[in-house]
């Protein structure tokens, strides 16, 4: 059966998308849905190059035989609102090649693509699982630039459920900008499907900023994504222009866009209960079926969105206890809530840091998805639970 919870929450999120929201259908007869599906998929699809590129870097600390697999490699992308991108990979390809724990295997690849002044060249790091022989702890090993010693970082592995035995492994890339944190979730899924699933989980923080990256003649060029998903949602009133550039997550099983609105009573209130009732920007979130091509709306949780109007309004509201919430509401209707998400609010008087998108894997399945948004002096974060 449906999870209440579940579509309120992602709904809310798109609500934030209303208003931006295009026209229903265009000329060919696609919807707004399809259009930024497809484009959704078009900038996932141009991470793979890079990714490739960057997997031949290292081919000298890669087995050959993953160079000539045909399955494309698990990737996880991400850009914040000062520009910068970070692409996360895997160095192998599907089916995951390792056993379990994977120790002395390359997991990660990362790419750094950060934004700076004439531009400048990517940084691309591979990590390597280590367990010290004596205390039995982990650890990663970052490998970067040739000549450059690695760097070790402490690594925290959990698992959960026997590996033993036959069934199908689904590997997924988690990223946290703040701290810089990298998780990978290796999870067999049972041939019966009345199994548990087995996990393991593996964090560490990213590969520091004092090594440097193994060169890459690639990047990944997302200002013809951008342009086309401002093109789709933004032709339709809204109540505050949209403040670009946008910040964005893809993976597998899920695409996020977030942008504030440009509000005049931001940029002047001087407390929060000033901005209760105002529009503060907005969110997209889908939800793609992963792993698999089913569409099921109910038990495995994917969630369905409409293909006519995904777009929803972010509007700060106060709870009865004094603390503050995040409506989603309709762009056509405003008064139309759609959900109610908790939501850590602050008001900055100094330097605030870029908004981000964060995505976390948990070992009992859940899926967290956090989203913050910089609204001029206003801080939003708002977290989803998927799972």
């Amino acid at each position: 059966m449906r999870k209440p919870w579940l579509l309120g929450t992602l709904g809310l999120l798109l609500a934030l998308l209303a208003g931006c929201g295009g026209q229903n259908t265009s000329p060919s007869g696609s919807t707004p849905l399809s259009e930024l599906t497809a484009n959704d998929d078009a900038l996932y699809g141009a991470g793979q190059p890079l990714l490739e590129e960057a997997a031949a870097a290292f081919s000298d600390l890669m087995p050959q035989a993953q160079a000539t697999a045909a399955d494309p490699r698990p990737l996880t992308m991400a850009k914040d609102s000062a520009g910068n991108v970070v692409l996360i990979g895997g160095p192998w390809r599907p089916p995951f090649p390792w056993p379990i724990p994977p120790v002395d295997k390359p997991l990660f690849l990362v790419i750094k693509l950060p934004s700076c002044p004439g531009g400048c060249k990517p940084g691309n790091y591979m990590a390597i699982l280590r367990q010290d022989p004596q205390s039995r702890e982990y650890f990663l090993e970052w490998q970067g630039a040739r000549g450059s010693a690695p760097v070790r970082v402490p690594a925290r592995v959990e698992q959960q459920g026997d590996f033993s035995g036959s069934g199908k492994y689904v590997v997924k890339f988690s990223f946290k900008l703040i701290p810089p944190t990298i998780d990978m979730i290796i999870e067999k899924v049972p041939d019966t499907p009345t199994d548990p699933f087995s996990r393991m989980h593996i964090v560490a923080p990213l590969p520091p900023d004092t090594l440097p990256g193994r060169p890459l003649s690639g990047t990944l060029d997302s200002a013809g994504y951008e342009a086309k998903f401002k093109d789709v949602c933004c032709g339709r009133p809204k109540p505050f222009p949209p403040v670009w550039p946008s910040i964005w997550l893809h993976r597998e099983d899920l695409s996020a866009v977030a942008l504030p609105y440009d509000n005049p009573k931001v940029r002047t209130a001087q407390t929060l209960d000033e901005l209760v009732g105002e529009n503060l920007g907005f969110v997209y979130l889908r939800k793609k079926p992963f792993p698999g091509t089913t569409t099921d709306c109910g038990p495995n949780q994917v969630w369905c969105p409409p293909d006519t109007n995904p777009f929803l309004n972010l509007k700060l509201a106060k709870n009865s206890d004094g603390s503050y919430a995040l409506q989603l509401t309709e762009l056509a209707n405003p008064a139309q809530v759609k959900a109610t998400l908790p939501a850590q609010v602050s008001l900055n008087t100094g330097q605030t840091g870029p908004g981000h998108i964060d995505i976390e894997d948990r070992i009992d399945g859940k899926v967290i998805i956090t989203i913050t948004v910089q609204v001029g002096k206003v801080t939003v974060t708002i977290t989803v639970t998927i799972g």
